[in-house]
């Protein structure tokens, strides 16, 4: 039979593979008190200033909390492995997305100081730059955001954003800089080895052997996050801090979100002046 089979309303699934059983098993469990979706599935995000970054940084993030939760009930075979690194990149991934889409949105914002009328929803973007450095993404935002509301057209636009609602507070800067530098350049958790730095040259890779050393100078103080592999941490402590960070970018997202409907009510105000006079 294939992996997956529905007859008679029936959900049928081959457990034949002992690495699927414990995974199969929470499923069975979910299906039963919550049904089995058998509609048809898609891809794509909509246009928007932040270019889609926003959606899809959601639904990794959701996607991080779907592995952490099976995999901390058992749904691994691993016991205290085999989820983490997947958790922890999806986790990363959605921050790296929400850093990219503020950029977007900040560009929007910097475009329509010029032009009132400037879309917002975008579906194409020249040059981008897909780039994993989250240090640098962030402070060019930062530094582009500021400059943006410092300059803001008030003429047309009315009162600039409010530039706290759109930037981290001190303790999630301090929460993103302890990922950056736990998952440097985003391969720490993509791949089973890392460059070392003073071997770059001769492109060396160092294999990420997991063991259960005990050292707590090896984790990050605020996160709990091993500054490397084979020292174990304690998951609750990390997951909670992702969670705080991802809350936090998320009302920016949200935030950014608001500012766009604001500007779009200006937008279609003017439209509707200028078909009136075109109409006169």
């Amino acid at each position: 039979m294939a992996f997956i089979e529905i007859r008679d309303g029936k959900l049928l699934i081959d457990d034949t593979d002992w690495q699927e059983k414990s995974l199969l098993k929470n499923l069975e469990l979910l299906v039963a008190k919550e049904g089995f979706d058998e509609l048809q599935v898609s891809t794509g995000v909509h246009p928007s200033p932040n270019f889609g970054y926003f959606e899809l940084a959601d639904r990794f993030w959701r996607a991080s909390l779907c592995i952490y939760f099976t995999g901390v009930s058992r749904g691994f075979w691993e016991s205290g492995a085999g989820f983490v690194e997947p958790w922890l990149f999806n986790a990363c991934h959605a921050i790296e997305l929400y850093l990219k889409g503020f950029l977007q949105s900040a560009d929007w914002l910097e475009d329509v100081q010029q032009d009132l009328l400037c879309s917002g929803h975008k579906v194409k973007v020249e040059n981008l730059k897909k780039r994993h450095d989250m240090e640098t993404l962030y402070a060019e935002y930062t530094e582009k955001i500021k400059e943006i509301v410092s300059k803001w057209n008030r003429e047309k636009l009315s009162e600039p954003p409010e530039i706290e609602k759109m930037l981290l507070a001190e303790r999630g800067e301090v929460i993103l800089n302890e990922i950056i530098e736990a998952n440097e350049n985003s391969f720490r958790f993509r791949y089973p080895s890392l460059r070392q730095k003073e071997q770059a040259k001769q492109k060396a890779e160092e294999l990420q052997i997991i063991a259960w050393d005990r050292d707590d100078k090896a984790l990050f103080p605020i996160t709990g996050i091993a500054r490397k592999a084979g020292y174990f941490f304690d998951h609750v402590k990390v997951i909670n801090t992702l969670h705080e960070l991802n809350k936090e970018m998320r009302e920016i997202a949200s935030y950014h979100n608001a500012c766009w409907d604001y500007i779009g009510a200006f937008q279609d105000i003017a439209k509707d002046l200028m078909r009136q006079y075109e109409n006169y």
